[in-house]
């Protein structure tokens, strides 16, 4: 992990996964306009490599939302771990999301009863302070360069780099990360993050009225606060001027809105 990273500063600074907040990036997001499905990629490269109990709550969170609704008619077609190595072949890898995709019950991730049992139900202190390292920064794709050719005008095809759930609250967010590597929001993201944020903010609407979509464990009715473009002058908040969706912030507000515990982020909610 990079020191000089926003990665390695949410460690030290945020909340982690055992005291109420899950962060973790979405390696690929396909999205057919035209179709009107989407549907989330997990990329793993060694056959060593599981989904921890964090990632199954955030993946559990989008079957719960997604199972009985299509807001705005999209259908979700689910999230599926792929496990890619260097010999597989564009057909392969394509033959394998479609098969996935027939098969997906939209209970692929429920957690078992002994994994909800040990964890935190947002009362009282956490029994335990850990902070799992995150590898996304650092690993390289495989996928990237075999699906990328699936981008067209009909179909976007590209990765959210963070959603932030605060299990306790129920709040969730997707941010967009920019820094002085990675600059700017081209037409085709904005795009991107309008349809992903209207799909959302419908779900979370309905799931407001009918409460099916919440925490296993806390109870907390997950709800949707948005889509975020933050932006550092250099590459996080300690050695940058900061700005949320375009308005200045500084970094001990910034801990205190993407820690959600409360939605006070509403108040810089942009509408693309």
């Amino acid at each position: 992990m990079i020191k000089e990273s926003f990665s390695y500063w949410m460690r030290y600074n945020l909340k982690d996964a055992y005291s109420g907040l899950i962060t973790q990036d979405i390696d690929f997001v396909i999205l057919d306009k035209e179709r009107k499905v989407f549907l989330f990629l997990e990329e793993k490269n060694s056959r060593k490599a599981r989904l921890g109990p964090a990632q199954k709550v955030i993946f559990d969170m989008f079957d719960k939302l997604f199972r009985f609704t299509q807001p705005l008619g999209y259908r979700f077609l689910g999230t599926h771990i792929l496990y890619v190595y260097k010999h597989h072949t564009r057909q392969e890898i394509i033959r394998e999301i479609c098969r996935k995709i027939r098969r997906y019950t939209y209970k692929n991730y429920e957690l078992p009863q002994e994994v909800i049992d040990k964890l935190w139900d947002c009362r009282g202190n956490p029994p335990i302070k850990k902070t799992e390292r995150e590898r996304s920064g650092y690993r390289d794709s495989l996928l990237q360069g075999i699906i990328n050719p699936l981008n067209n005008e009909k179909r976007i095809v590209r990765k959210i780099d963070w959603i932030f759930l605060n299990y306790c609250s129920g709040y969730f967010i997707f941010l967009e990360e920019r820094n002085r590597y990675r600059q700017g929001v081209e037409d085709r993201d904005v795009s991107f993050m309008s349809i992903i944020d209207s799909i959302f903010s419908e779900a979370s609407r309905i799931n407001e009225r009918e409460n099916f979509a919440q925490n296993p464990k806390s109870g907390a009715i997950y709800k949707y606060l948005g889509y975020y473009v933050l932006n550092f002058s250099n590459t996080n908040p300690d050695n940058s001027e900061i700005t949320l969706n375009e308005v200045r912030v500084d970094k001990d507000t910034l801990k205190e809105l993407l820690n959600l515990d409360k939605d006070k982020i509403l108040e810089y909610r942009k509408f693309y």
